[in-house]
């Protein structure tokens, strides 16, 4: 997901920051996401930290919206096309893939209507299509690593799954990939999320225990909380680092 982004900022012709620190701001936004009861505080943390290093505010704030836009689209894309591995029914005896084809019809026919009727937002959309190039070779790149990164995130859900109970891979994957496409509702509380909730009601239709599932969300959100202390220690330690290289020179120029 930080390559993703990194390669965005680098269609948009920011180029003043390095993978490395790309990464790093990810890694502190685990912590944010941690304490804030909603992760789009999250996005706000990323906006301040990598305008102090570019003059190119906006395209900033651009960047981080088409991160969360392409993070979302590759996410339906992929849980459109796994969608038929999850063998649920529902009342009525309708197939999940059709409410949920049905659901992002709707929705996008809504998302459609709003950009037609508002002026701003469309005006702001066309902004952003000027802004760079849809079809180069950083975009394609962005969108190829967002569906790897997502292919990737949903496996590690199927290693924990498959240490405790006999599943399906794609299944499993279909399973991951469309709990996650949850997080479109931006609730969190203390590092669960939305998605998790929707793993353990998915996971119960499609036959898993109750207990199997909360087992692998506890081993997630351990690893949530891990990746939080580590991009705080991250960011003590590389800011902390910086700033006695400012000030030891200043130090010694007091002393003289």
């Amino acid at each position: 997901y930080g390559l993703r982004w990194y390669l965005i900022l680098r269609a948009l012709k920011i180029k003043e920051v390095s993978l490395f620190y790309t990464l790093r701001i990810l890694f502190l936004s685990s912590f944010m996401g941690i304490i804030l009861p909603s992760y789009l505080g999250v996005d706000g943390l990323r906006w301040w930290k990598l305008e102090k290093h570019t003059d190119k505010v906006g395209a900033v704030a651009t960047s981080i919206i088409v991160d969360r836009l392409m993070g979302s689209a590759t996410l339906i894309l992929l849980a459109g096309l796994l969608l038929r591995q999850i063998d649920v029914q529902i009342e009525l005896s309708f197939p999940i893939s059709t409410v949920v084809a049905v659901a992002a019809a709707v929705g996008a026919m809504g998302a459609a209507l709003l950009i037609i009727y508002s002026k701003r937002l469309r005006d702001y959309m066309w902004s952003l299509y000027q802004q760079f190039n849809l079809f180069s070779t950083e975009i394609i790149a962005a969108f190829t690593a967002s569906l790897v990164g997502h292919w990737l995130f949903a496996t590690a859900y199927y290693v924990l799954y498959a240490n405790l109970v006999d599943v399906d891979y794609l299944a499993t994957i279909a399973l991951a990939i469309v709990s996650i496409t949850t997080r479109a509702v931006p609730i969190s509380f203390l590092g669960i999320e939305t998605s998790d909730g929707a793993l353990l009601a998915l996971g119960r239709l499609t036959g898993i225990p109750a207990e199997v599932s909360v087992a692998v969300l506890v081993v997630v959100l351990l690893s949530r909380y891990l990746f939080a202390v580590l991009g705080l220690a991250g960011e003590v330690v590389f800011d902390g680092w910086q700033f006695l290289r400012l000030r030891g020179p200043q130090s010694a120029e007091n002393a003289l």
